[in-house]
């Protein structure tokens, strides 16, 4: 697994693995590190190096080459041959001297940290190399600012992903397991129930476990938290780096994942619109600072928000708007703090919002 990782070859989940293995101890950092130092000085500078691994065919390759080597060095000093053997070409002279040790090195770097690895697990237990077999293809689903979309997947379950999101969802599910990737963003679940089959969120530091519930998970980059609302049933929020830190969240409440502490706190949720309003296309803010609200209005409309005094971003807002154009969206945000907005056409032609309470802005705007 961590040669197709240093070979940027993983799968979703194999990197998912690797990096909770990287983040349990600072030993699995170095060590990978080091293996990263002998992976990168083995690779070729030439045209050589245009092959895929494979442990067996190489490794014959490398005593062919040797025997080769040997035979060619019993011949008269200088003299140039040429042979093909398995598809592979060997000329004696120095251009095929440089690659051919070069391929050496590749070769013996990839064979010795196999058997690193080989005594690595054996010292501590960990294995490697159990790779399951007939893994699913994933397909990556991205949704761009201004967009979002409802998705059915495999199992019947119904998914809605906000706009700014990644997701990566298999072609089928496992048998034992259902499990999908939230790289980042915001989705919503109505999780087909069975008990036999768990539903899985990987998104971030954390996991999201259900048997059959609806709910949402909110993890963008900026966030500090990975929050999760549940709307029906109930779900269990845990550490991806510590399984220990774990906890159940039922309908009507909130969970907050704070990787920075490894700490999940709970609250009770009085009004579930305050957090799945953009589910069904509107927005709805309680005390909620401008700043915050402009990252919003930049993700559901893709375009680009200021404010010429830096005092503005600090104005709380508590409103629901559920008008779809723009201009209402921002009629009404500007009544209600009693602040002025005027349109300008960005650098790269994204619209952008300029907020202001200074009069004379407005008219040079």
């Amino acid at each position: 697994m961590l040669v197709r990782y240093l070979n940027s070859e993983c799968s979703i989940k194999e990197q998912y693995e690797i990096e909770r293995w990287l983040e349990e101890n600072p030993e699995n950092r170095r060590f990978l590190k080091n293996l990263k130092v002998i992976w990168k000085s083995s690779e070729l500078r030439s045209e050589t190096d245009n092959y895929e691994f494979d442990a067996e065919s190489d490794w014959k390759a490398l005593l062919s080459r040797i025997k080769m080597d040997e035979q060619i060095n019993m011949a008269a000093p200088g003299k140039k041959y040429k042979q093909e053997k398995s598809g592979i070409q060997y000329l004696k002279d120095q251009s095929a001297i440089n690659s051919g040790f070069a391929l050496f090195m590749r070769i013996a770097a990839v064979l010795m940290l196999a058997a690193v690895l080989g005594v690595f697990t054996l010292q501590t237990g960990y294995d490697f190399f159990t790779v399951e077999e007939n893994e699913p293809a994933m397909r990556e689903i991205v949704m761009d600012k201004g967009q979002r979309v409802n998705i059915v997947l495999p199992d019947g379950t119904y998914m809605t992903l906000n706009a700014d999101s990644k997701i990566n969802i298999p072609e089928t599910f496992h048998p034992n397991h259902r499990e999908v990737f939230l790289t980042e963003g915001e989705a919503f679940f109505e999780v087909s129930s069975d008990p036999e089959w768990p539903f899985l969120v990987h998104t971030g530091k954390a996991v999201i476990q259900v048997l059959g519930t609806a709910f949402a998970i909110r993890s963008y980059p900026e966030d500090e938290e990975i929050r999760v609302v549940v709307s029906e049933g109930s779900v269990s929020l845990s550490s991806r780096l510590d399984e220990s830190t774990s906890t159940a969240i039922s309908a009507g409440q909130l969970g907050r994942f704070q990787s920075t502490v490894n700490q999940i706190v709970t609250e009770e949720v009085e009004d579930m619109d305050l957090f799945l309003s953009w589910i069904n296309g509107f927005l709805k803010f309680k005390e909620t600072t401008m700043k915050q609200v402009a990252v919003q209005l930049e993700r559901k409309y893709n375009i680009k928000v200021e404010f010429i005094e830096p005092e503005l971003e600090q104005l709380k807002l508590t409103a629901e708007i559920r008008g779809r154009a723009i201009h209402n969206v921002l009629n009404v945000i500007s009544a209600s703090l009693e602040i002025s907005y005027y349109e300008v056409v960005g650098q790269d032609d994204r619209r952008k919002i300029v907020f202001t309470n200074n009069p004379d802005h407005l008219q040079n705007g």
